[in-house]
């Protein structure tokens, strides 16, 4: 059996990383599994990792080994160990292996703690595999050391020579009755007998076929027109809006609505104090605008553009999230550390679920009517049912969560990290960590998903830009430059249309889905902040 191990400098013996490529991360004699060097991801304020491609054959499984160890005795930060598969021009083909290390599992500094596991077998055209290691941004460095991603050959041996024929065994039982041989040929037919007496007369037969029909006679006179009926009720009106974006203008107190054809305000609605999140229901034409400062939800007709309703709810609401199936809207009040479901039949407040530390950003799965809410101050997600408004899961460890988006046809939850400038890819099947994808920005804060095209957009609110995230590679494919303090962003999946709220200069950026360019700035209110879309 040969054991062949397909990482380079695995050991990190060199004393150097190459072929290795490291962010925050070095190659120290501090500490070793085996040998004098280990690799150390080291920095406690940043996200650190060690990434090596490695070269590999399709149809083959490898198995994957690590050594892991504490600098210091803090509790260490959830380690994430991927490996994916590439082809020979380095498209992406499949995630391969991932494996998750909570936090606090290492065991106290000076022990190591082997890991283990085995990929998938590698896909028809696969040519390379990368193996990411990484931390996230907190807690103790961590010494990673031994590493392998290895298949095992087996030789077979020679034929050994045939041995000595066994004893003859006991009889054994009788077997089953076999089945029944074929019926032989018939014997010669006797002579006919003597013809027997009339039998009674048998029933009467089946009526006969009916003849040919006649030719049609000629067609009479046409009588006189009756009486015109009385007109029927009218049917139920359906909604009009379509292609319009509504945003909160939070310095303004009031809503701007957007013509998505033209990019020019057809209207602004006067609402709430400080309104900061907008959520959409367009099966029922009815937009959902929290107001911060007076602790409601303005309801607004989007036939009419005015406000219908204005419904109560808990201290501080920031976020709000639309299940147009159900007619359901969740608020995340950040003060009270609860989430309002409100009816949206009825504008009255159906329950209150209580949630994790200030709880801001919401989004709902439609298709399997989950809401997912974004812990702030617990660096956390809570997972609510909603049939029950139960919270039936808790996502650990998302560091600084703020903006929160749902793609309901992979089922991927995707969750801004403002503190490390990334954003978090989760599986909402299994509630399990997938990927980290740095935007590449400064404080991103709002995120939003087009389901039809797989991309995800996140604004950045330091540098200015939108992050475009390709949804099967997880990785930034461009950079859009917009307005002056990016906010919020929301997608129309049916134009391809992305629209950005920027706070200090009073504008949205109207970005093209199929050029990932700026072709429209419109002005607004003063500091819009959150906005939503009707497509």
């Amino acid at each position: 059996m040969t054991i062949v191990n397909r990482v380079v400098n695995s050991g990190f013996e060199t004393g150097s990383l190459p072929p290795w490529t490291g962010l925050n991360a070095s190659v120290t004699s501090q500490a070793s599994h085996t040998g004098t060097y280990s690799a150390l991801l080291a920095t406690t304020s940043e996200a650190s990792s060690i990434t090596q491609t490695v070269i590999l054959n399709p149809g083959e499984r490898y198995g994957f080994v690590a050594s892991l160890a504490k600098q210091n005795n803090d509790p260490n930060p959830p380690i994430f160990i991927v490996v994916d598969y590439y082809d020979s021009s380095f498209n992406f083909l499949n995630r391969g292996f991932t494996l998750n290390i909570t936090a606090n599992r290492l065991p106290p500094a000076g022990d190591w703690l082997e890991v283990y596991g085995a990929t998938s077998i590698a896909p028809p055209g696969a040519a390379f595999g990368v193996i990411l290691i990484q931390k996230l941004a907190f807690g103790s460095p961590i010494f990673v050391d031994d590493v392998a991603f290895a298949t095992v050959t087996e030789t077979i041996g020679p034929t050994g020579p045939i041995g000595v024929t066994g004893a003859t065994g006991a009889v054994g039982a009788t077997g089953a009755t076999g089945a029944t041989g074929v019926t032989g040929a018939y014997g010669v037919t006797g002579a006919t007998g003597v013809t027997g007496a009339d039998g009674a007369t048998g029933a009467t037969g089946a009526t006969g076929a009916a003849g040919v029909t006649g030719a049609t006679g000629s067609t009479g006179t046409t009588g006189p027109t009756g009486v015109t009926g009385a007109t029927g009720s009218a049917g139920p009106s359906t909604p009009i809006s379509v292609n319009r974006i509504y945003v909160a203008n939070q310095g303004s107190d009031n809503v701007s609505v957007i013509n998505g054809n033209t990019n020019t305000v057809i209207a602004t609605v006067p609402v709430g104090s400080e309104p900061y999140g907008v959520g959409v229901n367009p099966t029922t034409n009815r937009i959902y605008v929290v107001n911060s400062g007076s602790n409601n939800v303005s309801v607004i007709d989007g036939t009419s553009n005015s406000v219908i309703a204005t419904v109560p709810v808990d201290s501080g609401p920031q976020g709000v999230g639309v299940n147009p199936t159900t007619n359901r809207i969740y608020v995340t009040n950040e003060s009270s550390n609860t989430v309002s479901v409100i009816d949206g039949i009825s504008n009255s407040i159906i329950a209150t679920i209580i949630v994790a530390n200030r709880p801001r950003g919401v989004d709902v799965n439609p298709v399997t009517n989950r809401i997912y809410v974004a812990n702030r101050g617990s660096n956390n997600v809570s997972v609510i049912d909603g049939i029950s408004n139960n919270v039936i899961a808790t996502i650990p460890f998302v560091p600084f969560s703020t903006g929160i988006s749902v793609n309901p046809t992979t089922n991927r939850i995707y969750i801004v990290n403002e503190n490390d400038d990334s954003v978090g890819v989760f599986d909402a099947l299994s509630n399990s960590f997938i990927a980290i994808v740095p935007t590449g920005g400064s404080i991103p804060q709002g995120v939003d998903v087009n389901p039809a095209t797989n991309r995800i957009y996140v604004a950045n609110t330091g540098s200015e830009n939108v992050s475009v995230i390709n949804g099967l590679s997880d990785s930034v494919i461009a950079t859009v430059p917009v307005g002056t303090y990016t906010w919020e962003v929301g997608v129309n999946p049916l134009t391809n249309g992305i629209y950005v709220s920027n706070l200090y200069n009073d504008t949205v950026s109207v970005i093209s889905g199929n050029s990932n360019t700026v072709i429209a700035t419109i002005p607004v209110g003063n500091t819009p902040i959150g906005l939503g879309v009707n497509p």
